[in-house]
Parts: C-alpha cells; structure tokens; sequence
C-alpha cells in the first residue's frame, strides 16, 4: 500500500489528472510455507499459510507523449517492480476508420471486377456489403521489468505510426456469360 500510495504520488506531481488514473487489478495470493518432511509428523500435513503476495495493477492514460518516460520512471523510482505494458491509441479514430473503410471497399469491388471475367461471369447488382470490423489496435510495448536499472533521463518511448485496417465483404448478383 505504500509503494502503490508513493507511485501514485509521483504521477499525481507530474500533472496527471486523478481521473486518467484507474485500478485495474488488485490481487492477493497466499505464500505457502515449504514443508519439511520429518518421522515424527506425518507428510500428509496441510499446507500452512506462511504470508500473502500482493499485486495491484494500474492504468495511466496520458494525452502527453512526453509524460510517458516520466511516468514510468516516477512508478520505478517509487518501488513499483513490473510494467505490464505500453500501448498507443489514437483519442478520435473516426476519420482514419472511415477512410479504411473506403479503402477496404474500393479493394474488394477491385478483386471481385478481375475475378468475375476468369471465372467467366459478369457482376450484376450489388447486393450486400458486410463489415468484418475495421480495427486500430493499441501498439503494444510489452516488457516486464523486475527493478529497473534506470539512466539518468527519462526513459525512451516512441509512439511510432498507427495502423488503421478495415475489412468488407460485397455480394454480387452473378451473371452468366453466353
């Protein structure tokens, strides 16, 4: 609780909001003793609870690219020990989604014009359009760290550049060359 309430701490100076600050998992785990077989007691003892292993996970939602290092070196420096990840995403998709979608479409109405004349057939009405889902992934940088050796700057995050992909089926009336 006090290296969470530490970690929380150091972020809260850098300027993040508390309402971009969520738990997102909190976990307590028995430790069991190890059992020491001896004449006298029986092995079949039950296991005896020695302590408890506790883990509490948050999230850090930033809007500034340039906290990101910060953010993370605020955690280590507070005794947090694992980083479960860093992902970017974008905050309003709905342009580069509506965009792929296009592109998407413009594809499959591509492919389905070359197709139908090898197969020997001509396209006629288009008569459905299914989206199979168009998708902006986060970007994960997955790694686990168990006490960091830091640098003395901040540590290096680059976003990089985001994938937008689309996919759509069209259904086209066939129609059968003479």
């Amino acid at each position: 609780n006090q290296t969470m309430a530490k970690a929380l701490a150091a972020v809260k100076k850098l300027g993040v909001e508390e309402k971009f600050v969520q738990t997102m998992g909190l976990n307590l785990f028995p430790v069991y003793a190890q059992q020491r077989s001896s004449r006298i007691e029986p092995e079949n003892q039950e296991p005896r609870i020695a302590g408890y292993r506790a883990e509490n996970t948050i999230q850090v939602t930033l809007n500034d690219l340039g906290l990101v290092g910060k953010v993370i070196d605020a955690g280590i420096d507070a005794g947090l020990n694992r980083l479960e990840g860093v992902s970017f995403d974008l905050r309003n998709d709905t342009p580069q989604r509506q965009e792929a979608l296009i592109h998407a479409i413009e594809e499959a109405r591509a492919k389905a014009q070359v197709m139908a004349p090898a197969l020997g057939v001509k396209l006629g009405d288009l008569r459905e359009v299914f989206e199979e889902g168009s998708a902006a992934p986060p970007r994960p940088l997955n790694f686990r760290a168990e006490r960091f050796a830091m640098a003395a700057s901040d540590t290096p995050v680059q976003p990089g550049q985001m994938r937008i992909e689309a996919s759509v089926t069209l259904r086209y009336e066939i129609i059968r060359r003479d």
